[in-house]
Protein backbone atom coordinates (compact mmCIF):
# COMPACT_ATOMS: atom_id res chain seq x y z
CA UNK A 1 0.00 0.00 0.00
CA UNK A 2 1.55 3.09 -1.06
CA UNK A 3 1.37 6.44 0.99
CA UNK A 4 -1.06 8.12 -1.02
CA UNK A 5 -3.43 5.54 -0.01
CA UNK A 6 -3.33 5.17 3.61
CA UNK A 7 -5.32 8.46 4.06
CA UNK A 8 -8.10 7.29 1.96
CA UNK A 9 -8.31 3.83 3.75
CA UNK A 10 -8.21 5.42 6.64
CA UNK A 11 -11.20 7.62 5.78
CA UNK A 12 -12.98 4.60 4.34
CA UNK A 13 -12.84 3.04 7.79
CA UNK A 14 -13.98 5.87 9.59
CA UNK A 15 -17.08 6.68 7.25
CA UNK A 16 -17.94 2.99 7.36
CA UNK A 17 -17.23 2.84 11.31
CA UNK A 18 -19.67 5.74 11.33
CA UNK A 19 -22.31 4.11 9.16
CA UNK A 20 -22.00 1.11 11.77
CA UNK A 21 -22.74 3.19 14.58
CA UNK A 22 -25.43 5.29 12.69
CA UNK A 23 -27.19 1.78 11.62
CA UNK A 24 -26.72 0.57 15.36
CA UNK A 25 -28.98 3.23 17.16
CA UNK A 26 -31.55 4.02 13.65
CA UNK A 27 -32.57 0.46 13.94
CA UNK A 28 -33.65 0.02 17.52
CA UNK A 29 -35.04 3.47 17.80
CA UNK A 30 -36.67 2.45 14.42
CA UNK A 31 -38.23 -0.88 15.67
CA UNK A 32 -39.21 1.04 19.81
CA UNK A 33 -41.19 3.50 17.38
CA UNK A 34 -42.95 0.57 15.54
CA UNK A 35 -43.60 -1.35 18.26
CA UNK A 36 -45.17 1.55 20.49
CA UNK A 37 -47.52 2.04 17.72
CA UNK A 38 -48.44 -1.07 17.47
CA UNK A 39 -48.78 -1.14 20.97
CA UNK A 40 -51.28 1.88 20.90
CA UNK A 41 -53.60 0.17 18.21
CA UNK A 42 -53.72 -2.97 20.25
CA UNK A 43 -54.59 -0.51 23.39
CA UNK A 44 -57.53 0.84 20.93
CA UNK A 45 -58.55 -2.35 19.77
CA UNK A 46 -58.86 -3.23 23.65
CA UNK A 47 -60.75 -0.72 24.27
CA UNK A 48 -63.40 -1.04 21.67
CA UNK A 49 -63.90 -4.73 22.71
CA UNK A 50 -64.41 -3.47 26.24
CA UNK A 51 -67.02 -0.74 25.10
CA UNK A 52 -68.92 -3.66 23.38
CA UNK A 53 -68.75 -6.00 25.69
CA UNK A 54 -70.09 -3.43 28.61
CA UNK A 55 -72.93 -1.86 26.41
CA UNK A 56 -73.51 -5.74 24.47
CA UNK A 57 -73.44 -3.99 21.42
CA UNK A 58 -71.26 -4.68 18.14
CA UNK A 59 -70.03 -7.82 18.14
CA UNK A 60 -69.32 -8.11 15.17
CA UNK A 61 -67.39 -4.90 14.81
CA UNK A 62 -64.99 -6.38 16.89
CA UNK A 63 -64.64 -9.62 15.61
CA UNK A 64 -66.02 -11.50 18.73
CA UNK A 65 -68.29 -12.96 16.65
CA UNK A 66 -66.17 -15.07 14.48
CA UNK A 67 -65.26 -17.00 18.41
CA UNK A 68 -69.18 -17.88 19.19
CA UNK A 69 -70.51 -20.85 17.97
CA UNK A 70 -72.64 -20.24 15.11
CA UNK A 71 -76.29 -22.27 14.53
CA UNK A 72 -79.36 -19.58 15.16
CA UNK A 73 -80.95 -21.25 17.67
CA UNK A 74 -79.14 -22.47 21.04
CA UNK A 75 -80.18 -26.41 19.53
CA UNK A 76 -78.27 -25.58 16.71
CA UNK A 77 -75.62 -24.16 18.11
CA UNK A 78 -75.35 -27.12 20.69
CA UNK A 79 -75.64 -29.54 17.75
CA UNK A 80 -72.97 -27.40 15.90
CA UNK A 81 -70.11 -28.17 19.15
CA UNK A 82 -71.29 -31.73 18.98
CA UNK A 83 -70.00 -31.85 15.61
CA UNK A 84 -67.04 -30.38 16.54
CA UNK A 85 -66.24 -32.01 19.57
CA UNK A 86 -67.04 -35.41 17.55
CA UNK A 87 -64.98 -34.32 14.66
CA UNK A 88 -62.10 -33.29 17.04
CA UNK A 89 -61.82 -36.63 18.58
CA UNK A 90 -62.22 -38.42 15.46
CA UNK A 91 -59.37 -36.75 13.98
CA UNK A 92 -57.06 -37.94 17.42
CA UNK A 93 -58.34 -41.20 17.52
CA UNK A 94 -60.66 -41.22 20.81
CA UNK A 95 -63.61 -42.74 20.75
CA UNK A 96 -66.51 -41.05 21.94
CA UNK A 97 -69.29 -43.20 23.49
CA UNK A 98 -72.19 -40.16 24.32
CA UNK A 99 -72.67 -36.19 24.57
CA UNK A 100 -74.96 -34.46 26.65
CA UNK A 101 -76.18 -31.09 26.35
CA UNK A 102 -76.37 -29.28 29.49
CA UNK A 103 -79.16 -26.37 30.13
CA UNK A 104 -78.05 -23.63 28.11
CA UNK A 105 -77.43 -20.38 30.79
CA UNK A 106 -77.51 -16.97 29.88
CA UNK A 107 -74.35 -15.14 30.76
CA UNK A 108 -74.74 -11.35 29.91
CA UNK A 109 -74.80 -10.73 26.04
CA UNK A 110 -73.84 -14.58 25.61
CA UNK A 111 -75.27 -17.92 26.21
CA UNK A 112 -73.39 -20.45 27.36
CA UNK A 113 -73.58 -23.71 25.51
CA UNK A 114 -72.01 -26.79 27.36
CA UNK A 115 -71.56 -30.87 26.67
CA UNK A 116 -70.58 -33.79 29.07
CA UNK A 117 -68.84 -35.62 27.02
CA UNK A 118 -67.88 -39.41 27.74
CA UNK A 119 -64.63 -40.90 25.80
CA UNK A 120 -62.32 -43.34 25.38
CA UNK A 121 -58.69 -41.94 24.55
CA UNK A 122 -54.95 -42.46 24.79
CA UNK A 123 -52.55 -40.18 27.48
CA UNK A 124 -51.56 -38.73 23.87
CA UNK A 125 -54.80 -38.59 21.90
CA UNK A 126 -56.64 -36.92 25.32
CA UNK A 127 -53.60 -34.28 25.45
CA UNK A 128 -53.57 -33.60 21.69
CA UNK A 129 -57.75 -33.55 22.14
CA UNK A 130 -57.68 -31.02 24.84
CA UNK A 131 -55.29 -28.85 22.72
CA UNK A 132 -57.54 -28.89 19.51
CA UNK A 133 -60.38 -28.03 21.42
CA UNK A 134 -59.27 -25.12 23.58
CA UNK A 135 -56.65 -23.24 20.61
CA UNK A 136 -59.27 -23.91 17.72
CA UNK A 137 -62.37 -21.07 16.38
CA UNK A 138 -65.04 -21.74 18.10
CA UNK A 139 -63.66 -20.56 21.34
CA UNK A 140 -64.36 -23.93 23.61
CA UNK A 141 -63.47 -24.45 26.72
CA UNK A 142 -62.31 -27.33 28.91
CA UNK A 143 -64.47 -26.72 32.05
CA UNK A 144 -64.23 -30.12 34.10
CA UNK A 145 -62.13 -33.26 33.36
CA UNK A 146 -61.92 -36.84 35.03
CA UNK A 147 -60.29 -39.51 34.20
CA UNK A 148 -59.74 -42.94 34.97
CA UNK A 149 -57.94 -46.12 33.67
CA UNK A 150 -60.16 -48.37 31.58
CA UNK A 151 -60.96 -52.06 33.10
CA UNK A 152 -58.85 -53.09 30.03
CA UNK A 153 -55.75 -51.56 31.44
CA UNK A 154 -54.53 -54.29 33.78
CA UNK A 155 -55.01 -57.01 30.88
CA UNK A 156 -52.24 -54.63 28.59
CA UNK A 157 -48.95 -55.83 27.46
CA UNK A 158 -45.80 -53.44 27.97
CA UNK A 159 -45.66 -50.94 25.02
CA UNK A 160 -49.56 -51.22 24.56
CA UNK A 161 -50.89 -48.04 25.43
CA UNK A 162 -53.35 -48.09 28.24
CA UNK A 163 -57.29 -46.64 27.17
CA UNK A 164 -58.34 -44.20 29.60
CA UNK A 165 -61.95 -43.58 30.27
CA UNK A 166 -62.69 -39.40 30.37
CA UNK A 167 -65.37 -37.28 31.19
CA UNK A 168 -65.16 -33.84 30.53
CA UNK A 169 -67.28 -30.95 30.04
CA UNK A 170 -67.04 -28.67 27.13
CA UNK A 171 -68.83 -25.35 26.66
CA UNK A 172 -68.63 -22.47 23.93
CA UNK A 173 -70.82 -19.39 24.05
CA UNK A 174 -73.25 -18.17 21.35
CA UNK A 175 -75.31 -15.05 20.77
CA UNK A 176 -77.85 -14.29 23.61
CA UNK A 177 -80.53 -13.11 21.04
CA UNK A 178 -79.95 -16.45 19.58
CA UNK A 179 -83.67 -18.24 20.28
CA UNK A 180 -84.18 -21.79 22.08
Amino acid sequence: MTQAQRPVLALGLLVLAIASAGLAVVLPVSRALELRRSIWSGEERLEAVRRAVRDGTGLAEVSVAGLLISGGSTGRAAAELQLKIGAAARSHNAIVRSMQVLTPRRDGVLTEIALEVDLQASTVALRDLVHTLETSVPLLIVDEINIRSSSAAAERRPGQSVLLDIGMKVRGFAAAGERP
